[in-house]
């Protein structure tokens, strides 16, 4: 069973009593479409969806549990998405003007978290657990992207690519493949953010002919700390730099990122951040 929808759609549950759509046996049970301009407007608050794979409507390959398309003006916002099927995203955003995502989970994910394809979002409190691929995947968008925590994504916590534009503040990815990935003229802009304990914190290269040019990544205030191999890796020219700034290897001293620190991750201390994250990874599986 899939929902498929071709016009406005309100899903107005609250925290007390969010609006739950799950499987009520062992099998996966579809997916959610909003498909089309009629759409614009729609959204979804306080919204707990699990056990779905991806839906099935005429010809329309969807890839994902949750798939917005063709619309504008869309937004997400008090949702956990979690335990979809296997070979499945998440959420599928693909030509949408306008998109709002907020105070949002992604909780084990056996593909990408969310995907945002061709689309300009904009991301508040987004917070992903572990997804066997990418945190966050953009292509051809324009993103920004704040207040967020993407933990053991074992892609990309960040992937940005075809001549993608992301702004990242005051985020933190942790325990990645890698941290920030660009790619196929994509520009990533990281400031008052940390990247820690990814195999490799920042990487960028070239992979296709129709996207040619460098990728290019600015640093403000970004600590990349703990990296298994490499704090920065340029495939797409011979030294390894950043266009503008400068990668501080530690983390961050007493009294900076303070706001990231105490309001995003409610962390006592830098210092506790491998223990915080711990934690956190552990909660999620309960």
């Amino acid at each position: 069973m899939s929902l498929i929808f071709l016009g406005k759609v309100v899903f107005d549950g609250t925290r007390a009593a969010p609006i739950r759509v799950e499987s009520l046996g062992p099998l996966p049970w579809g997916g959610i479409a909003i498909q089309g301009p009629a759409t614009a407007g729609s959204r979804l608050s306080n919204v707990l969806v699990s056990g779905g794979s991806k839906p099935t409507w005429r010809s329309v390959p969807y890839p994902s549990m949750l798939n917005i398309h063709h619309t504008s003006g869309i937004a997400v916002n008090g949702c956990h998405f979690s335990q979809n099927g296997p070979e499945s995203d998440a959420v599928h955003i693909a030509y949408v003007e306008g998109f709002e995502l907020s105070d949002t989970a992604f909780i084990k994910i056996p593909g990408d978290a969310l995907d945002l394809e061709f689309t300009t979002a904009r991301i508040r409190r987004m917070r992903v657990i572990d997804a066997d691929d990418e945190g966050l995947d953009v292509m051809g968008s324009n993103v920004t992207i704040s207040d967020s925590i993407v933990l053991g994504a074992r892609g990309n916590g960040l992937s940005a690519g075809e001549e993608s534009e992301v702004h990242v503040q005051n985020t933190l990815i942790a325990g990645c493949t890698v941290g920030a990935l660009a790619k196929n003229a994509a520009d990533i802009a990281l400031s008052g953010s940390v990247l820690y304990d990814n195999e490799t914190g920042v990487r960028t290269y070239q992979r296709t002919v129709r996207y040619a040019g460098e990728s290019d990544i600015t640093a403000d205030v970004l600590f990349v700390a703990a990296s298994k191999k490499k704090a920065l890796d340029r495939d797409d020219r011979e030294d390894d730099r950043l266009e503008r700034g400068r990668l501080l290897l530690d983390l961050p001293q007493p009294g900076v990122l303070e706001h990231m620190r105490e309001d995003v991750l409610e962390l006592s201390s830098w210092q506790n951040l491998k223990s915080w994250i711990d934690g956190q990874r552990e909660e999620a599986v309960r």
